[in-house]
């Protein structure tokens, strides 16, 4: 076979990253009118890209601007403890060809698979770190690392790749909740799950409500944390702290956001909130009375969190460039658009208490009276 591929991306990546394959038809380099050809397939559609050999007499070609058309951030919530999320991920086939006039020659790849994450400046992305495959120190998908501050009520997401992916197979078998206390009491849960191994991205609320379907584990006002981790040992774990809702506020403000590795993350803005409208129309007058009309309405909100650690701060770096949010409140989910153009991050260098306002607005129009 006179074409190969040179160098290729691993079976699973995150799409917003670099996916080149570098192709080299070594036995026809030297042909006038020879080119490369990728047939990618994702979704049951194929999409080509034609490429002439560079002075090497090879090609590369980056696919990541075909694989990220076919995918959109979503935030995924849901009582249940575990859901299907794999709609976060999707695998493609590669046909890579080297033409010289009519004649063809060609190599397959299968089973390449991308999620919707990002790979911050190409150089952060191993799938090692994100495969439960027994050494102990594998992650969810998920940047945070500071305990998460929740209230008794809230639900809380987690989400992670299960399945065979080739060269990474990841068994995970269950979750292991452990509880402490105020009084120093603490006890220890375990939650046995026999999943497919079918590639998949599946997410689990581990908030109190949906853990507390097993009565055995009843998180309650009694609970200082809980910490959660795959129950082979095969995860880092997550530490999940219950904290009181401020008395002085009737409501507070829980935003959930898609983070940099496509999953959902969560977090309470618990003080101060304040709403302002911008106004915009349009006066003419009438028989001498003036009137108004294409009256527009800009309805902007803004909430303050309660103190924070400096690397809860860090953590919520993702929050300010999600592409969406919604707002928690009075039990339902709203979209909304974060409206903060720039944000400094926080540290205990610049600021020795730490916390944050956020401003935004509802993505729904906001309807009026014609006149």
């Amino acid at each position: 076979m006179a074409l190969a591929i040179l160098s290729q991306p691993g079976e699973i990546q995150p799409v917003y990253s670099i996916q080149k394959y570098e192709l080299y038809d070594a036995v026809r380099a030297g042909n006038a009118g020879l080119y490369y050809q990728l047939d990618i397939t994702i979704d049951g559609e194929t999409r080509y890209i034609k490429q002439l050999p560079d002075e090497n007499k090879k090609a590369i070609i980056d696919v990541q601007t075909i694989l990220q058309s076919f995918f959109e951030s979503n935030i995924v919530v849901h009582d249940s403890l575990l859901l299907d999320n794999s709609s976060g991920l999707k695998s493609y086939d590669i046909v890579a060809h080297s033409y010289v006039g009519a004649t063809d020659s060609s190599v397959t790849v299968l089973d390449k698979w991308v999620f919707n994450g990002v790979d911050l400046y190409n150089r952060m992305w191993d799938a090692d770190n994100y495969i439960f495959d027994g050494d102990g120190s594998n992650n969810f998908l998920t940047k945070w690392t500071s305990p998460r501050e929740i209230h008794l009520g809230d639900d809380l997401f987690v989400q992670f790749l299960q399945g065979d992916f080739g060269t990474y197979e990841s068994d995970f078998t269950g979750l292991e909740i452990t509880k402490y206390d105020f009084n120093g009491d603490t006890s220890t849960h375990e939650i046995i799950l026999s999943l497919s191994t079918d590639p998949s991205i599946l997410s689990m609320n581990i908030g109190p409500n949906a853990l507390n379907v097993d009565s055995s584990i009843s998180i309650d006002s009694s609970t200082q944390y809980y910490i959660v981790k795959e129950l082979g040992g095969d995860s880092v774990s997550l530490r999940v702290n219950l904290v009181t809702s401020d008395t002085r506020y009737d409501e507070y403000y829980r935003f959930y956001y898609t983070g940099s590795l496509g999953e959902t993350e969560a977090f309470n803005f618990d003080l101060t909130p304040s709403n302002t409208i911008g106004i915009s129309k349009v006066s003419y007058v009438n028989d001498r009375t003036q009137r108004a009309f294409g009256t527009t309405v800009r309805d902007s909100y803004v909430a303050t969190s309660n103190w924070m650690c400096e690397e809860t701060s860090e953590n919520l770096k993702e929050l300010w460039i999600t592409p969406k949010a919604e707002l928690y409140l009075n039990e339902i989910y709203i979209p909304i658009i974060i409206t903060e153009s720039s944000k400094q991050i926080l540290n205990r260098k610049n600021q020795k208490l730490i916390n944050y306002t956020i401003a935004y607005s509802y993505a729904e129009e906001y309807s009026v009276q014609a006149q």
